[in-house]
This record gives structure tokens, C-alpha cells and sequence, in this order.
């Protein structure tokens, strides 16, 4: 079975350490082939972990989404497809074009239908480009220490060179996923679906996780230890995700 993952990473396309939460995780699960969509790299965003090749003012949601649909209908619909953050969303938005065997959340982002109406301030403050700042990684790495405390130093300061020195995420699709995306979920209802939570995650509160797991009928597993990087980043913690997501593939034989 193929597993293909959505996130802002950079593995398999460059080594080193912003890659390493993917690799992990494929190394926690050897028994199954992993294509990749990493949208740093198959977008070729300007600035985004060493690719200059793109405007990420004149990127959107739904660049993000053709760029989705693109990469995984190359690959049929014998692909299961694990969603992180933004990447869950954005999960959902290609399962409506087309068939997928199932599908893995991992602290998703809302869709509308579950997101509260954005303030018209939260919008403001998202400029055309934006970096680790706005979502709160431009600090001292002992105070993000005190905040994700399921995160060693060294992964904290993995995560602040995955997220980059200089921004260069999409304002636009930030936005629009504030505002809210509108999902389709029918064509999902004969496809396996699992959603993670994490307790200590302060982008993607548990709470919310578990209100995706009940709209999308899907099963659901809390990890009440976990921050929202946590979930995959953790050295002392990746792998008890890995094994829910084995558990996931086998009970339903994908």
C-alpha cells in the first residue's frame, strides 16, 4: 500500500534536519512505499527551503490544491493519504476530485462547516508572506521549550529551521483557510479514516480534533502528551504516532 503525506517539508528532496519528522515516520512504517508531496518543493515557492522559483504572493489555496490533485492522481486510487495541519485540509479538498483508499489526520486544520467566523483582525494581521513569527516560532527556544513540553531542544531547534529564517508562506491561503474552506465529505463515506489529536497542540486544539473525527464519522485517537509538531517531530514521541497509524492500515488491511 502506498502511503502519501502532505506537509511543508522538504524529504525526500533535500536531506538534512527539515526533513527529519518525515523521515521518522516513514521509518516507523518500512512496510509501506511512501510517495511524497512535499508543497515547499513540487510548488517551488520563492524562499521556501532553498527554492526560488515561484511568487508566494501570486500562490493560493487552491494552488495548493491542484498541486495536490496533480501529484496524487499520478499514483491512482490505491494511495493512502496522511494530512498534517493546513495538510489535512488540504487532504479533504483533493479527496472530493478523487478516489483515495483512506485517510489519516493529523491535527487538521477546519473546514468550514467546524471553523468559527474568522475576526476580521485575524485576517489583518496575516501579511502577503509570512514565517514563523505569526505562528508563534520566532522565540527563544527555551521558552517554546516550556510550551511544547513533549519536544526536546533539539527538536525544537529542528523545527525552527524547518519553518525558515525569512517568510515565505502563502499569505492568500492562509487567509482563506481562516476564512474557511468548504468541504465535501460523501465522496469519503465508504474510504477509512482515522484523526489524531494533541493535547498540548496550540494551533489545532484536541477539542477540535475530535469534532472532525465525529463529523467525518472517522475513528479518532486522543494523545493528550503531544504538541501539534510533537505529533510527528518528537523524538521521544513520533513513534507512538507511527504505530497508530500502522494500526490504522492494518485493521482496515490498506
Amino acid at each position: 500500500m502506498r502511503v502519501g503525506l502532505i506537509n511543508d517539508g522538504t524529504y525526500p528532496y533535500r536531506a538534512g534536519v527539515a526533513a527529519t519528522w518525515t523521515h521518522r515516520l516513514v521509518r516507523g512504517l518500512p512496510e509501506h512505499a511512501f510517495p511524497f508531496k512535499n508543497l515547499g518543493d513540487a510548488l517551488n515557492l520563492r524562499n521556501h527551503f532553498w527554492s526560488q522559483t515561484a511568487d508566494p504572493t501570486t500562490l493560493s489555496f487552491e494552488t495548493y490544491t491542484e498541486d495536490v490533485v496533480a501529484t496524487f492522481e499520478r499514483f491512482g486510487s490505491n494511495v493512502v493519504v496522511v494530512g498534517h495541519g493546513m495538510g489535512g485540509l488540504l487532504a479533504l479538498k483533493a479527496a472530493e476530485r478523487m478516489p483515495i483508499s483512506g485517510l489519516v489526520l493529523l491535527s487538521a486544520e477546519l473546514p468550514r462547516e467546524l471553523r468559527p467566523p474568522a475576526r476580521p483582525h485575524e485576517l489583518r494581521e496575516v501579511p502577503e508572506v509570512y514565517g514563523r513569527a505569526l505562528v508563534g516560532w520566532e522565540t527563544l527556544p527555551e521558552r517554546l521549550l516550556r510550551d511544547e513540553r513533549d519536544l526536546t531542544l533539539a527538536d525544537v531547534l529542528r523545527i525552527q529551521h524547518l519553518l525558515g529564517q525569512k517568510p515565505h508562506e502563502s499569505g492568500a491561503a492562509r487567509r482563506q483557510m481562516l476564512s474557511g474552506i468548504a468541504v465535501d465529505k460523501r465522496g469519503l463515506i465508504e474510504t477509512p479514516r482515522l484523526v489524531i489529536g494533541a493535547g498540548l497542540d496550540r494551533t489545532v486544539a484536541m477539542s477540535d480534533s475530535e469534532r472532525l473525527a465525529e463529523w467525518l464519522d472517522a475513528g479518532y485517537e486522543p494523545f493528550a502528551a503531544h504538541s501539534h509538531y510533537g505529533l510527528l517531530l518528537g523524538e521521544n514521541s513520533f513513534q507512538q504516532v507511527a504505530e497508530a497509524i500502522r494500526g490504522f492500515l492494518e485493521v482496515n488491511r490498506l
